[in-house]
């Protein structure tokens, strides 16, 4: 390392060439790395969905619910198994444990069809075969509400597929879901007296209905070498085709359905996805984008995208933020940048009452190289800036000057000793390189057991060990070239008065030697304090309260 430092303290020109590409490349790496809000940790969860048309809640229980529970717990890494049983429909929710590794998730899921393909065959006659959803792990950064009043929810609906279909051409947006719409169903209704002077049942009323709006295979025909096939393209269209169908009573009669029924269109009932903004209905209009996505931009490239179709869309239809991502990562980004700029002003500030001002900005400087010098390889490696990795710079910077601190501390030394400048330059980095490149991996290795936790804890806070691991190798290899290279530019001739200076001698330094003496000299009691306070540090941490939570009940705290 001393022959690195002294190979750029003899070229100034590469070194500051060097440090603007650094600045330069730190600049840009942070504008270009992902920016989000939290870190991207999916819930490990999935769904299965089955349909019991016309059957009770306990039967949809009991018949299909329980089965299909009973197999899902033969799974492994299975946390949590809720289901929800309504008429004619049950989900079951399988939630697996947080320490499930994400590259095995697909794996799991893959377990999941195949124990319900395998269940399904057991399912009573009438249930449809379950579907497994297993694309419930995005998480939603942009939400909407989408209105208008005096408009239907079926031209609202309309309207929010076509704006869908615009807003997916936008750079960095994953999916689109709309939410709020309601169900639209016709109801046939019968008068008893029809059903009773026919000898007509619901059932076969229902069948005769089932067989007239259902696909038909029309067959194919075989003309000499080619093979036709047939197709029955006039099919039900609307309500008054249905009106017009005929229906077959035992008699041998054919009735019109339209006189002998009331035939409606309406939504269903009970509404079962209701929103509502500033007292109209509306629908939502859910956004997840892609990991990698800068949310700050891509959030800017949505709303004026939005902006840009709502101008063809008739007069009335409005959309409002219900949740906005990109304005919590703006104030987390400002909120970096301010507390960065208020780090290097204390420690250029503190660093001036203790070891001058020149020796401040040297390590002032230092700071800012560190980070700058770290965005690059952190964007390299795949990591993204969120309250995670932006907090581990926060926790860092204190150590981010230890090492340049401590070379900047035996330069002082050095030089106040007399030693010619091609010696007190080198010599505190040549004999405290690997005992500081130690202590910093040590400091780094602080976090390593969070890094190396599997699961959703390692995934959420993982950031922690790489950033802080990243910029304290960053800010050893800084030490010891910029700080003997400032020193020798910065720090300027030696004055007069710096001469034969005794080193260590005022009154801080001779108080703190008098206390080393007397806790040298009294051994037995020193020790004796302390195993002591070791062990009133032990009782102490088993009075502290223990709380059961994980960092997703923290970022995630409604779900």
């Amino acid at each position: 390392m001393e022959k690195l430092a002294q190979f750029f303290v003899r070229r100034p020109t590469l070194f500051w060439s060097l440090m603007i590409g650094v600045i330069l490349c730190g600049v840009f790496s942070y504008l270009q790395m992902p920016k989000l809000e939290d870190p991207a940790v999916p819930i490990k969860q999935v769904s299965v969905i089955t349909l019991y048309p016309g059957a009770e809640a306990t039967s949809v229980e009991l018949d299909v619910a329980v089965p299909i529970e009973d197999a899902l717990r033969t799974l492994p890494n299975v946390d949590k198994i809720k289901s929800d049983v309504t008429t004619g429909r049950a989900i079951i929710g399988v939630e697996f444990v947080k320490e499930l590794p994400m590259s095995e998730i697909e794996q799991h899921f893959d377990l999941v069809r195949r124990k319900v393909a395998d269940v399904s065959m057991k399912l009573p006659q009438g249930a449809m075969d379950p579907v497994v959803v297993d694309d419930m792990m995005d998480v939603y950064g942009l939400f909407y509400a989408f209105y208008g009043e005096g408009y239907s929810s079926k031209e609202l609906e309309k309207y929010a597929k076509l704006l869908r279909r615009e807003l997916l051409t936008v750079p960095g947006v994953k999916r689109i879901n709309i939410g709020g719409t309601q169900s639209e169903v016709i109801n046939i209704e019968f008068t008893p007296e029809f059903l009773k002077s026919n000898g007509l049942i619901p059932t076969q009323l229902m069948l005769g209905l089932q067989s007239a709006t259902g696909a038909v295979d029309a067959g194919r025909v075989r003309s000499g070498s080619r093979r036709l096939t047939m197709e029955v393209t006039e099919g039900i269209r609307d309500i008054e085709d249905i009106k017009n169908l005929l229906l077959s009573t035992p008699d041998g009669k054919r009735v019109r359905v339209g006189d002998v029924a009331k035939v409606t269109r309406e939504y269903a009932t009970p509404r079962t996805n209701s929103v509502y903004v500033n007292n109209q209905s509306a629908l939502t209009i859910a956004i997840t984008l892609e990991n990698t996505a800068v949310v700050p931009d891509v959030g800017k490239a949505v709303d004026a995208k939005l902006a840009e179709v709502m101008k063809r869309f008739p007069v009335g239809m409005e959309t409002d933020k219900i949740f906005f991502q990109p304005d919590k990562v703006d104030d987390a980004m400002a909120g970096f940048m301010l507390n960065l700029l208020e780090s290097v002003l204390i420690v250029v500030v503190l660093l001036m009452f203790t070891m001058g001002w020149r020796s401040g900005v040297i390590i002032g400087f230092g700071l800012v190289l560190t980070v700058a010098l770290s965005f690059p390889v952190l964007s390299v490696a795949g990591t993204t800036l969120q309250r995670i990795s932006l907090g581990a710079f926060i926790v860092a910077m204190g150590m981010l000057v230890d090492n340049s601190v401590v070379i900047m501390d035996g330069i002082l030394s050095d030089r106040a000793k007399g030693l010619p400048q091609n010696k007190y330059l080198y010599r505190i980095g040549n004999n405290t390189a690997m005992p500081l490149l130690g202590a910093t991996i040590i400091a780094a290795c602080t976090f390593l057991p969070i890094y190396i936790t599997p699961g959703s804890t390692g995934e959420f806070a993982g950031d922690l060990f790489v950033v802080i691991s990243v910029s304290l190798l960053a800010s050893w290899i800084l030490a010891l070239i910029q700080v003997p290279f400032c020193s020798k530019f910065w720090l300027g001739p030696k004055k007069k008065s710096e001469k034969n200076t005794e080193l260590y001698g005022n009154a801080l330094y001779r108080t703190i030697r008098s206390i080393l003496q007397f806790i040298i000299g009294h051994r037995i009691v020193s020790i004796g304090c302390a195993i002591a306070i070791l062990v009133i540090s032990f009782v102490g941490m088993s009075k502290v309260r223990s709380v059961c939570s994980s960092p997703l009940s923290a970022a995630f705290p409604n779900q």
